[in-house]
């Protein structure tokens, strides 16, 4: 089943074949680890507990040794006292995750069989506002029946940028900025039939 190219009154232009993606079986372990990958990348792993040596503490004894019944000590810097250092506790690292080629591309196939098979990726012929309208962004949204999207436009569509990245529960971004996570957290994905012509040779699809 090809994909329709619609206009902005979700009206049928055209439409664009693909190569079976709609009958296809979905990969979700392909997808999960995409956006496991996506995620974990994000993260800046600067959380950094200080350890006995680090906490700025007297290192002079608790008590004397002998004497006491209490259990012997030698300082308030252990970890059982408070203010003392943490044991085990997180140091800056990385959570950096690498993706190959192939499984990027892998990745894309599977989301788009996603939109496809669920009915989320809309193909418009052109999205272009003469001016910034956040009235007009919305009323393209509720003419194409949907409520929250990802809009992927060109970086010089600045109009269309302004006008729909003040609408709730939508994600605007560059046709250079897609990821696997916001396509799916969003369930719906709106670009323009050039840009959708590049994406399906530049993944196969």
């Amino acid at each position: 089943m090809p994909v329709q190219i619609l206009d902005t009154e979700n009206k049928p232009m055209g439409e664009v074949a693909l190569s079976g993606l709609e009958s296809e079986k979905l990969n979700k372990a392909v997808l999960y680890y995409a956006v496991k990958a996506h995620l974990n990348n994000q993260r800046h792993g600067t959380a950094s507990a200080k350890q006995r040596g680090e906490v700025n503490i007297t290192g002079k004894k608790v008590y004397r040794q002998k004497g006491t019944g209490r259990a012997r000590h030698g300082a308030s810097s252990v970890n059982i006292f408070v203010g003392g250092g943490a044991t085990h506790g997180p140091k800056p690292r990385s959570y950096n995750e690498k993706i190959n080629k192939k499984f990027k591309k892998t990745g894309y196939q599977e989301v788009f069989k996603y939109l496809v098979q669920t009915g989320g990726l809309k193909v418009l012929t052109e999205i272009k506002l003469e001016k910034p309208s956040t009235k007009r962004a919305g009323q393209i949204l509720q003419n194409l029946g949907i409520k929250k999207a990802l809009v992927i436009l060109p970086a010089d569509n600045i109009n269309g940028h302004l006008s729909f990245r003040n609408l709730k529960n939508v994600t605007v971004v560059n046709e250079n900025n897609i990821n696997v996570y916001d396509m799916l957290r969003l369930e719906n994905v709106i670009l323009t039939a050039d840009f959708f012509k590049k994406i399906i040779e530049r993944y196969s699809l």
